[in-house]
């Protein structure tokens, strides 16, 4: 039944999905920031416009210009277009240059973190594309 659930609620019935009651939410940043404004805590949105925009430009870069990159699915559909051994040569030239664009952001705006010394959006992206090159 929950399967059902999930994929009624979830057409491209991919994770991540978070469940919460009857409600049905898809995307990582959709859910991170459903849970964000729906429960109490510490923030990963930033109160600050400025800091809030450039913490989901951050996150949105890596969300929509680098990670998908890693996507398996991407890649097959990569490969059979492209041919045999294309798709991890294609893969990586996007990556390279959405990595590099990525550290051209966070040269202006990095603390400890990707905006400044607090944990944001922006932050909870990184680990997307960090564990896929392990």
């Amino acid at each position: 039944q929950n399967d059902r659930f999930v994929r009624e609620g979830n057409p491209a019935a991919r994770i991540p999905v978070l469940v919460h009651g009857e409600r049905v939410i898809t995307e990582s940043l959709a859910i991170i920031e459903y849970i964000d404004e729906t429960f109490p805590g510490p923030s990963l949105l930033p109160s600050d416009p400025f800091i809030l925009a450039k913490s989901r430009a951050i996150a949105l870069h890596i969300a929509s210009g680098i990670q998908p990159l890693q996507n398996v699915r991407v890649l097959e559909k990569t490969e059979q277009i492209a041919g045999r051994g294309g798709k991890q040569e294609w893969a990586n030239y996007w990556m390279r240059l959405g990595l590099a664009e990525l550290e051209t952001m966070l040269v202006k705006t990095a603390g400890k973190y990707c905006v400044g010394d607090e944990i944001i959006i922006a932050d909870t992206c990184v680990p997307s594309i960090v564990e896929r090159e392990k």
